[in-house]
């Protein structure tokens, strides 16, 4: 009887270490799938914008000057929201001007933006939505031709661009804090009337004429003592 008892016993102890084995295994396979899983969704820059830089490449490749349908058709094809950069270095592509692109992560989320530019001139950004897995549009200068753009290490996108020789329009923006999006912080119209030496300013949206005195004003507002960020170089 007692060498029955010894058997069970033994049996017992042999499932019991199996079981704690298996489940000691699984955990492992668990933790090492998890791993993989979690290593895999770390994608690099050139990843996460691949297809979106290929498309622009294409649509620059396409893209007819000489076609009034092409613009809307390049859009509709790539999906790209504003082709004014595209446009411009189409105009452009016989004196050597070409696409050019980036990565800087803007607004300081660990997460870095696509810039494109036309050689040292930023044209537009994107952002990458980790819950699509997709680039999302930011920002695009709509005049390349007469503006300009420029990012500080504050997050703050400055813009402007001049209407003649009287007018600008100077804006001010950054990404929102959904990492997704534009927020529009200002935009200023400053505008020489007559044979005034100081110019005046005005909300560009609603026309209501605001108190600067000069665009330094307006500067230290936003950028105060940010740098700007050599994005090309």
């Amino acid at each position: 009887m007692n060498k029955v008892k010894s058997i069970f016993l033994v049996m017992i102890i042999c499932a019991v270490v199996f079981v704690l084995t298996g489940c000691e295994r699984t955990e492992e396979a668990e933790q090492a799938e998890s791993k993989t899983n979690t290593e895999k969704t770390v994608l690099s820059n050139e990843e996460m914008y691949s297809d979106l830089i290929e498309n622009y490449e294409k649509a620059l490749a396409e893209f007819d000057l000489d076609s009034l349908e092409s613009e809307e058709e390049i859009k509709n094809k790539y999906g790209i929201e504003d082709l004014t950069l595209i446009m411009h270095i189409a105009r452009y592509a016989e004196d050597g001007l070409k696409l050019t692109k980036e990565f800087y992560d803007v607004d300081k989320n660990g997460i870095d933006e696509l810039i494109l530019g036309a050689e040292n001139a930023i044209g537009v950004i994107y952002s990458f939505d980790t819950s699509s897995n997709k680039p999302v549009f930011i920002f695009a200068l709509d005049t390349l031709e007469r503006g300009s753009a420029s990012i500080y290490d504050n997050g703050t996108i400055f813009s402007g661009g001049a209407g003649g020789a009287m007018l600008h329009v100077y804006e001010f923006g950054k990404i929102s804090e959904n990492g997704t999006s534009y927020e529009l912080l200002e935009k200023v119209e400053e505008e020489y009337i007559e044979d005034n030496e100081v110019p005046e300013y005005r909300d560009s949206a609603t026309g209501r004429k605001l108190e600067y005195k000069s665009l330094d004003e307006v500067i230290d507002k936003y950028i105060n003592n940010a740098e700007v960020v050599d994005v090309f170089n």
